[in-house]
């Protein structure tokens, strides 16, 4: 369907309770990722609908079907619902019709409810009649005449809405936009609000009360990431100080019921640290167990005389650490003249850092730290196509693949455009062009860190 053919991964099955994917699903995954000609593109399996026994391997994977026949509409609805609520939450759905005539043990089914379900569910995104060809004496789509017509007609559909909308929404790979409010709610409570990326950041997708209080904003910070393995983006609310424990403190409000409750509270092995930007926190997989792990940045006052990062053990609850860094740049400051963003740049799947420097030279700069090298050392800097950006929170960063061409943009995003807040993505990997001029429904914010603004992983 889309514009490059895509791998599909055949599952294995996970015997014996096995708390991991098989294998042979894992090899062949990573495969995908590491080659830099399909490591832009989805992974993909069809699978049989005992989704039970690839419960592990199923997380790897991006698009996901099941292939049976013979159903009645309920059963089959039935089927489809488990697989995107239960079995593979967060992903993206194919589904594949019985349709050959005269074969045994493929069913030639009607077309309605698959062509329903693609185009009301937006989820939904890959049709695949099995099977288009005719084999001998089994009749396939293109020697179905009503079959034919009524395929090609949702196809063309399909195709149209594909190509009058971005590649990276078609493939529902844009990073959605979480404005999250820590104080002054109608509430009284934190909130998150989520902007669609389908939308260009248009609309909203949620609004959700969440059940921490207002919070001081010098004391908290905000991280987004998937703490439990369910595919549904959590949010991280990082307690510098003033907590129940002398430690810095994590509670992870859990997305899969909008942020209403927490998939849990951790205090950390990192004595509190002041208020204020000095410190800042981010959560990415340095391991790669699967966990996200914290990414603490000293940016003043560190022993090595440099910023320091600081990585803590998401696995054990943040009570062990991966690792204490220099990074090459002197001390960034207590303000937000640097942002850094942990993030795969160079695609050897372990986070380097991706380093903002907003008022540095004559323009916003991009300093990507290697992990290779310990982030001791630079692997790329440069100088963006976006001006000069303060030292205050008016502009903020984020760091995802916008367009889908398997390198990370840079979103740029000010509080204060002139139809209030934008969105605006610098292009990877030389980020001296825009791929993404955008407005939202939010009004002008305040310059301060009263309001977070983060691009979703």
């Amino acid at each position: 369907m889309g514009e490059a053919t895509l791998p599909i991964v055949i599952g294995c099955v996970e015997k014996g309770g096995r708390r991991q994917p098989h294998p042979a699903l894992s090899n062949a995954v990573a495969a995908i990722r590491g080659n830099t000609a399909t490591a832009g593109l989805p992974a993909a399996s069809i699978l049989t609908p005992e989704f039970g026994q690839i419960s592990q391997g199923v997380k790897l994977l991006d698009w996901v079907g099941f292939d049976h026949y013979g159903d009645s509409d309920n059963d089959w609805t039935n089927t489809l619902n488990a697989l995107e609520n239960t079995y593979a939450s967060g992903k993206k759905y194919i589904i594949v019709p019985g349709s050959l005539n005269n074969c045994n043990g493929v069913s030639l089914e009607g077309w309605s409810r698959y062509i329903t379900r693609m185009e009301n569910d937006p989820n939904v995104i890959w049709l695949a009649p099995f099977m288009w060809l005719t084999s001998g004496s089994c009749k396939g789509v293109r020697d179905l005449p009503a079959y034919r017509a009524a395929y090609t007609a949702a196809g063309t559909k399909i195709k149209d809405s594909q190509y009058s909308a971005s590649t990276s929404w078609f493939c529902g790979f844009a990073p959605d936009l979480f404005w999250i409010k820590p104080r002054d709610t109608a509430s009284g409570m934190t909130e998150v609000h989520i902007l669609d990326a389908t939308t260009s950041y248009s609309t909203f997708k949620l609004h959700a009360v969440t059940p921490y209080p207002n919070a001081n904003t010098d004391q908290v910070s905000f991280a987004l990431g998937d703490a439990n393995g369910d595919g549904k983006t959590d949010v991280y609310l990082i307690s510098r100080y003033n907590n129940a424990t002398p430690n810095v403190e994590i509670h992870i409000l859990d997305g899969a019921t909008n942020y209403a409750t927490y998939a849990g509270h951790y205090s950390t092995i990192l004595p509190a640290v002041e208020g204020g930007l000095a410190w800042t926190f981010d959560v990415a997989d340095y391991n790669r167990d699967g966990v996200p792990d914290l990414f603490v940045f000293k940016k003043v006052g560190g022993s090595s005389g440099r910023t320091e990062v600081h990585i803590y053990n998401g696995a054990d609850g943040f009570q062990t650490t991966l690792g204490h860094f220099p990074m090459p740049m002197p001390p960034t400051g207590s303000d937000d003249a640097w942002e850094f963003h942990p993030a795969d740049y160079d695609g050897d799947s372990i986070p380097d850092v991706i380093a903002i420097a907003k008022q540095n030279g004559a323009s916003t700069e991009v300093h990507i730290v290697s992990a290779s090298s310990n982030y001791a050392t630079y692997s790329f800097e440069t100088p963006t196509g976006l001006h000069t950006t303060g030292t205050d929170s008016n502009w903020v960063f984020g760091v995802n693949d916008y367009d889908h061409d398997g390198k990370l943009d840079v979103f740029a995003i000010t509080k204060s455009g002139a139809t209030g807040t934008e969105v605006h993505a610098l292009k990877g990997p030389s980020y001296q062009q825009f791929n993404l001029h955008t407005s939202t429904p939010i009004a002008a914010l305040p310059s301060d860190t009263s309001q977070t603004l983060l691009i979703n992983k």
